[in-house]
C-alpha cells in the first residue's frame, strides 16, 4: 500500500469516525430543537389568554370608571 494510499484510508476512517459523532450530535440537536418548539407554542397559547384576560379586565374598568 502506497503512502498515498494510507493516507486516503486514515481520512476515509477519520470522516467515517466524525460523522458518527456529530450524526450524533445532530440528532440530540433536533430533539432540542422540537422540544424547544413545544415549549414556545406552549408559551404563545398562555400568552394570548393572558392577554385576553387583560382586555376583559380593561373593559370591566373602563365600564366600572364609567358607571
Amino acid at each position: 500500500m502506497s503512502e498515498i494510499d494510507e493516507l486516503k484510508k486514515l481520512m476515509e476512517t477519520l470522516f467515517n469516525d466524525m460523522d458518527k459523532q456529530f450524526g450524533g450530535i445532530n440528532e440530540e440537536f433536533k430533539k432540542v430543537n422540537s422540544r424547544l418548539d413545544e415549549v414556545e407554542k406552549k408559551l404563545n397559547k398562555e400568552n394570548g389568554e393572558i392577554s385576553e384576560r387583560l382586555k376583559r379586565i380593561s373593559a370591566n374598568l373602563e365600564g366600572n370608571s364609567k358607571g
